[in-house]
């Protein structure tokens, strides 16, 4: 899979694929040093380009991080895991640049506080936007982990760190993220996983959550990563009764004219919208459940995520977390 992410020239391509402007698709940045962990072929990572990331792209499976050999690969509590972090340098300098690599675990959530460092090593990135691989990182989630945690990754060099305290995968291009998780529907055809709400930041936030499947083209794109044939059950979360809980209590939902004017905003496509405050840096956990959509048959497998975000595009204050939830079909 990381080879599919080397850098391109193609003109064909739309912008957001292609890195640079019209006709000039390999510039450097006007810097010496401009590193990013690429989500997709192109990717440079420019707030207002790249980032946040543009439609089809799937901020909580980066194909950059690499576990086991695969991308969205597993791993095993309590035994050596391999991960690798690809990585290009899109700067104008004529050197290469000493990057450091560090991955970090942390429980499924849509924000990161506290993670616990997983490995770190060093790669040398020439500029050109080549993609480089850095060298394996080997590490073991402890036994004492959940079943599935997810896994960030930072880059960083000496001319070219993170210029904001958070953790922000698809938000800021030295992090990405492998935020993913599995559920088996019961024999009644429900499904249901907990995860957590976090605010990163050192101030109180109020956010907008959303729940729902994935469109259709991030949906090929995960299956393709994946390597994995996932059934297609549309956009309305009303086919899967997808609903937020916290304390057996339901999230607030916002009203229909609010979530229709939200929607319109930020081109979302559900209006089951959902509104949780949280203090500085507070993680809070939810029960996200729902049912298998009828005609969807044993054996198969879908996907749903659940989005958190705050602020605005234009305003350059968005903040969005994610995670993404695999459903299997009881057979």
């Amino acid at each position: 899979m990381i080879k599919a992410l080397g850098k391109t020239s193609k003109r064909n391509l739309p912008l957001n694929e292609r890195g640079g402007k019209e006709g000039e698709p390999d510039k450097p940045e006007p810097v010496s040093t401009f590193i990013v962990i690429p989500y997709f072929p192109g990717d440079r990572g420019r707030p207002g380009s790249e980032r946040p990331l543009p439609a089809g792209a799937i901020s909580w499976l980066c194909p950059s991080i690499v576990v086991n050999g695969q991308a969205g690969g597993v791993f095993k509590r309590g035994e050596p895991t391999e991960v690798t972090v690809a990585v290009a340098n899109w700067g104008a300098g004529t050197g290469a640049a000493p990057v450091q690599v560090s991955v970090w675990w942390v429980d499924p959530s849509t924000g990161f506080t506290d993670p616990t460092l997983f490995g770190q090593t060093v790669v040398a990135v020439p500029t050109g936007g080549q993609v480089f691989t850095s060298p394996i990182i080997t590490g073991i989630v402890p036994q004492s982990a959940p079943q599935h945690v997810c896994l960030v990754a930072r880059v960083s060099s000496p001319f070219d760190v993170p210029t904001r305290g958070a953790i922000l995968p698809g938000i800021e291009r030295h992090w990405a993220q492998h935020n993913l998780v599995e559920a088996t529907s019961d024999s009644d055809g429900g499904f249901e996983y907990k995860i957590r709400l976090v605010n990163p930041f050192d101030r109180a936030m109020a956010f907008d959550v959303r729940a729902e499947p994935l469109d259709t083209k991030a949906l090929r794109t995960l299956g393709e990563t994946l390597q994995l044939k996932l059934v297609d059950v549309g956009r309305r979360t009303e086919s899967l009764s997808l609903h937020l809980a916290t304390g057996g209590k339901p999230l607030r939902r916002l009203p229909r004219a609010s979530a229709e004017k939200l929607a319109a905003k930020m081109k979302w496509t559900t209006l089951d919208l959902h509104q949780v405050k949280l203090g500085p840096r507070e993680s809070r956990q939810v029960k996200l459940a729902g049912k298998v959509p009828e005609g969807v048959g044993g054996g198969s497998a879908f996907a749903v995520e659940v989005r958190q975000s705050s602020g605005d595009h234009k305003r350059g204050t968005y903040y969005e977390g994610s995670v993404g939830l695999i459903v299997r079909v009881k057979g």
